[in-house]
């Protein structure tokens, strides 16, 4: 999110007549802002898609509880009615010393507020092979869903954290749902299942439920490489698969990753 600034000093709610200032927002609709507040604000919301999606729920379009259209919608509308100028487009670079932000045409915006809400991005090694997907968003989580819809035999998953331990349930459920007969397995670099939870008790009562309604979990070994139908896991160890989900972490989105660049905690 990109904000530009308010005026000078304290924004004073009684006074109104004061100068607008603006504020840019880019990424993901993040919090309530108030109305008032808004009204002495000129806002930009910054996005490329302009769609928001509930990201929570995606996991469910594995087994068909929730359709794509449930759990999204575009935000274009709801930022009108808030007297929000929206900009679709990506935000390149930022640029804080100048008090920029660099969008994929070249254009520039001036902000003297910024908050950058730009979400992450799921982790995967160079290229994923075509029966693979991460199901982090929802285009990517309805791929899966075709690809299961295609597969027998072994659904492979990759990384017991959250996700992956809820996608697993989603895929027995489709598998229950379907008639078919598939073979889950989650492989887990780390030494337990939802390794992200301070609670280690939480994470091995998810394993036992999965582990009783068929999934197979393989656990302190990762996944060396992976190529159409195969991994190979850092143990030498072959597993081949129809279908397979990569949940294996997520990393901070560009411009945030680029190399060199630097934010600061007082930009924010």
């Amino acid at each position: 999110m990109i904000f530009n600034s308010p005026m000078r000093g304290d924004i004073d709610e009684e006074a109104s007549y004061r100068p607008r200032n603006r504020l840019y927002w880019h990424g993901s609709l993040k919090g309530l802002i108030n109305r008032h507040l808004l009204s002495q604000l000129d806002v930009t919301f910054v996005s490329k898609s302009g769609i928001f999606e509930y990201l929570p729920s995606a996991p469910e379009l594995v087994s068909d509880k929730v359709k794509p259209q449930q759990i999204s919608r575009d935000l274009k509308a709801p930022l009108r009615s808030l007297g929000i100028e929206f900009v679709r487009a990506k935000a390149e670079k930022i640029t804080p010393d100048s008090k920029e932000i660099v969008l994929e045409e070249g254009e520039r915006l001036k902000y003297d507020y910024l908050a950058v809400c730009l979400g992450a991005e799921p982790w995967t090694p160079s290229e994923l092979p075509s029966n693979a997907s991460t199901t982090y968003r929802i285009w990517d989580t309805m791929k899966f869903r075709e690809q299961l819809e295609k597969a027998s035999g072994t659904v492979l998953i990759v990384g017991a954290g959250l996700t992956g331990v809820e996608v697993a349930g989603e895929v027995v459920d489709f598998a229950i749902n379907s008639g078919k007969e598939l073979d889950i397995i989650i492989v887990e670099k780390l030494q337990r299942p939802a390794p992200c939870m301070n609670n280690r008790s939480a994470g091995e009562k998810a394993r036992h439920f999965l582990e009783k309604r068929g999934v197979k979990f393989l656990l302190g070994r990762g996944v060396k490489e992976i190529e159409e139908g195969l991994a190979v896991l850092e143990d030498g160890e072959r597993i081949e698969f129809s279908a397979a989900a990569w949940t294996a972490g997520v990393i901070p989105p560009s411009p945030v990753n680029a190399p060199g660049e630097s934010i600061g905690e007082r930009d924010f």
